[in-house]
């Protein structure tokens, strides 16, 4: 045991019997990636997009304001998910601040529903403040990297909700409130 010990590493063969897998650009071993078998033709995905789209849009005729409600609520969240499975799945970053832009372009939207304008309006003012601010927040904390990165991200979380909490004019610790959506022809559903 001792005479392993006490030999130096040794520099690596330069011409190895098997190369390495994938090292330095190297080619490696062939790897077999399961296919499952041929993609449907792009049609597909169109008609199956526009017949949900058609479903979605023809649901107040058929169900009711709580059916409505419970299925816009679960579609946000879809999205709030989706938006977690890109920043954490995808780019392997631990990201606690996602739910900040939701809250952004939530409170944008409440509030200038609030204020009279119409409600198309007030979702397109929404989804451009909150990508503004993603963009104007992500690109300094996007340079950072492993546990800096969670620790900024949760400290945006934070200070947002410290100033939405503590602002009078979001509506402070009570929150806000919007109106109730009816089958009103102004006002379509969300």
């Amino acid at each position: 045991m001792t005479e392993l010990t006490n030999q130096r590493a040794m520099s690596p063969d330069p011409d190895p019997a098997t190369p390495p897998h994938g090292a330095r650009g190297r080619e490696g071993a062939p790897v077999a990636v399961p296919t499952g078998g041929p993609l449907p033709p792009p049609w597909v995905g169109w008609t199956i997009t526009i017949l949900v789209v058609g479903l979605l849009a023809t649901a107040p005729l058929v169900v009711s304001q709580f059916s409505i409600r419970v299925l816009t609520n679960a579609l946000m969240l879809a999205a709030m998910a989706q938006s977690l499975n890109i920043i954490t799945g995808f780019t392997g970053r631990a990201d606690f601040g996602n739910v900040v832009y939701f809250g952004i372009g939530a409170y944008t939207t409440g509030h200038l529903i609030n204020m009279g304008l119409p409600t198309v309006a007030g979702i397109a003012a929404g989804a451009l403040l909150c990508s503004t601010m993603a963009f104007l927040i992500g690109f300094p904390i996007l340079r950072l990297r492993g546990h800096y990165f969670a620790i900024a991200t949760i400290g945006v979380m934070e200070g947002t909700r410290e100033l939405i909490v503590n602002s009078a004019f979001l509506g402070g610790g009570s929150g806000m409130s919007t109106p109730i959506f009816q089958m009103d022809p102004d006002v379509f559903f969300f």
